[in-house]
């Protein structure tokens, strides 16, 4: 039943995304769990986004997947398309960020607390992943990990200006509260100078 589908799937693909995409097919083919492979059609987003590759409807780029908002399914298709010679070996994890940026910078409303948020995003998150990959230190969860620092950090600013505070405002009975009604990704956050709350680099993820 898998082979019948990916066969269907290829021959209503466009021939040059279908040819591009051959050793992954392939390898989807032949995995020793295809009821596995056939859950994951069923339900992932990481499928919709083959499917759209398959149509010529998505560039098979890595530019192209770095717009594409489905989460760690898009991280774990990539690492996979990478692997099946679908797509080249990229080193820049660091650069696949700037969109992730851009996208929760907007997140919060205009003013100071936004530009703590890109400085902070731009030059410790990714500057520290940028520096991990030049010493050949960055893993494939390197850039999950990265883009969960940057998003609770703009959850703790979008939830200040949401009570109205800012940055500046944020006090450790502020910060305790968040945490305690919060998921547990939340605790990535720590206070380290009380005096310089308003300063980026003090968010101290």
């Amino acid at each position: 039943m898998l082979r019948k589908r990916l066969d269907e799937l290829a021959r209503g693909g466009d021939p040059v995304a279908v040819a591009a995409l051959k050793g992954y097919l392939d390898a989807l083919v032949e995995n020793p769990k295809p009821l596995t492979v056939l859950r994951w059609m069923g339900k992932s987003r990481g499928y919709q986004t083959l499917l759209e590759l398959l149509a010529g409807a998505l560039a098979l780029t890595h530019e192209a997947l770095d717009g594409v908002d489905r989460g760690q399914s898009t991280i774990f298709l990539r690492a996979a398309l990478v692997r099946h010679g679908a797509l080249g070996e990229r080193h820049g994890q660091s650069a696949a960020l700037a969109t992730f940026i851009n996208h929760e910078v907007l997140r919060v409303p205009d003013g100071p607390d936004r530009l703590s948020l890109r400085t902070f995003a731009t030059w410790k998150v990714q500057h520290e992943l940028a520096r991990a990959e030049r010493q050949g230190h960055a893993k494939r969860t390197s850039q999950h990990y990265a883009r969960t620092k940057i998003r609770v950090a703009a959850d703790l600013l979008v939830w200040l200006s949401q009570h109205a505070m800012t940055l500046a405002d944020l006090r450790q009975e502020h910060l305790d509260y968040w945490l305690v009604e919060g998921s547990s990704e939340r605790t990535r956050i720590r206070i380290r100078d009380q005096a310089k709350l308003e300063q980026w680099a003090h968010l101290g993820l």
